[in-house]
């Protein structure tokens, strides 16, 4: 697999130093690629022919954080890859035709753990722990506010805040009650007409954006979501794969009368079990 190459037209020198790369990515809305300035985490080169819009540029390609590649065939061949216009003409996004990006190869540094779902392009996608079942506690980074009168309390960080809110709103759609293993099937009936496919998305998309450097571009390159992967990502966020895991475990303990116990069944679907990142993967 191939990291993403993003084009940004213009007249640019041989070679360009990492401050005009981050200067020239933000300048473009392609803040989100770099993250990693005091590292050799960028590839550039300048295209001194015609570009994918048929002028001259510099493509920039961001260097998996694990260092499994260094990506160093960096170029513009147009016979190979797919160009995407992005935002207004600014910037092009170019994917190899043999091998496009995985999960891996736009993972950020220092992701946060969760639940790995398998997603449209075949690959496994670390989704955030939102919410940990059954108490509704955040995994989420989470700032400690002591009081003057001794009390503590505790608030998701401002930047976390928007999917934390969706994640205890799906969880209170589709829980019986917050420390409950049970799934109200009326309920379970009501996330898909109270949530709609639109907030779906929208929670997909900050989900993956938080774990990995992509956009609605690159989604929709990549073609990751499908309207089952919504869910998928949804359960993901509000530790779904544990209380699966736990009604396995219900079904196979004997209840008083010497009989296996039916807890209800759930829907393990695709959700992986909880896992974190390899430490190559942290920063």
């Amino acid at each position: 697999m191939s990291a993403p190459r993003y084009f940004i037209p213009g007249d640019y020198a041989a070679t360009v130093n990492v401050e005009l790369l981050a200067g020239l990515l933000e300048g473009v809305g392609l803040g989100y690629v770099f993250e990693d300035r005091e590292r050799a985490s960028f590839k550039a080169r300048t295209v001194l022919g015609p570009g994918p819009d048929g002028n001259p540029g510099i493509i920039i390609v961001s260097v998996p954080v694990d260092g499994s590649r260094t990506e160093e065939d960096v170029g513009y061949y147009p016979d190979r890859q797919t160009w995407t216009e992005g935002r207004d003409g600014s910037f092009w996004l170019g994917i190899e035709n043999d091998s496009p990006p995985s999960s891996m190869d736009l993972l950020r540094r220092g992701a946060i753990p969760g639940h790995f779902v398998p997603l449209n392009d075949g690959g496994s996608w670390m989704i955030p722990l939102a919410r940990v079942f059954p108490k509704g506690s955040s995994n989420l980074p989470t700032v400690v506010l002591p009081g003057d009168d001794g009390s503590i309390s505790y608030e998701v960080k401002a930047e976390y805040r928007s999917i934390s809110d969706a994640a205890a709103r799906i969880a209170s759609v589709f829980f019986v009650s917050p420390d409950s293993i049970e799934i109200d099937e009326n309920e379970k009936l009501a996330i898909e007409t109270e949530i709609d496919d639109e907030e779906y998305t929208r929670v997909a998309m900050e989900a993956l954006a938080m774990n990995y450097r992509v956009s609605p571009l690159e989604v929709r390159v990549l073609e990751l979501l499908t309207v089952e992967g919504l869910r998928q990502i949804a359960l993901a966020l509000i530790d779904f794969p544990k209380l699966v895991e736990l009604m396995e475990i219900a079904k196979k303990k004997p209840d008083s009368s010497g009989s296996r116990s039916s807890v209800g069944s759930g829907d393990s679907s695709s959700v992986e079990s909880t896992d974190r990142p390899s430490e190559n993967s942290k920063g």
